[in-house]
């Protein structure tokens, strides 16, 4: 079971979809109550898939959450892997969905970006250090840049 306010962290779920389940009446969600969100309008099938992916995510990882805030939740696996959930939009088209990362040599740290880019779904690796970050065939965004840095600083212990 999640809160309602909890569902923009599933893929393809936004704010006005979290406002339209509010406004009937829905505020604890759970797998037997995908039937009754199914009958809202605009929430076809797909939508209901990834909020069922996220219900079962949730449900496996549920005791590893360490931070949620309106923007993200953060994840620490008992391998030191950090996981963060969220829905970044940018201007350029990129929607980020999810970020894994996990300490390598010298203070780096290492990670997969999952994203969307232009309605393709596409996965990056990047790397971060104290002064920089690198990411494969894509000139960073500052707020991502700032993601990464907050990543790093969480799997680091700063």
């Amino acid at each position: 079971m999640i809160d309602v306010k909890q569902v923009v962290f599933a893929k393809g779920w936004s704010d006005g979809m979290k406002e339209r389940l509010i406004d009937n009446g829905i505020e604890v969600i759970g797998v037997d109550d995908l039937d009754d969100i199914k009958s809202i309008k605009y929430v076809g099938k797909k939508r209901i898939w990834q909020l069922r992916k996220y219900l079962a995510w949730f449900d496996h990882y549920e005791q590893y959450l360490i931070e949620r805030t309106n923007n993200y939740e953060l994840y620490r696996l008992d391998n030191d892997k950090i996981v963060i959930r969220f829905n970044l939009e940018f201007n350029n088209g990129l929607i980020v969905n999810k970020v894994i990362a996990e300490p390598s040599a010298n203070g780096f740290v290492e990670g997969r970006l999952f994203c969307e880019y232009n309605q393709k779904l596409v996965s990056l690796s990047f790397r971060v250090s104290e002064r920089s970050c690198w990411m494969e065939n894509i000139r960073i965004p500052k707020a991502l840049q700032a993601v990464m840095k907050r990543t790093r600083e969480l799997i680091v212990g700063k």
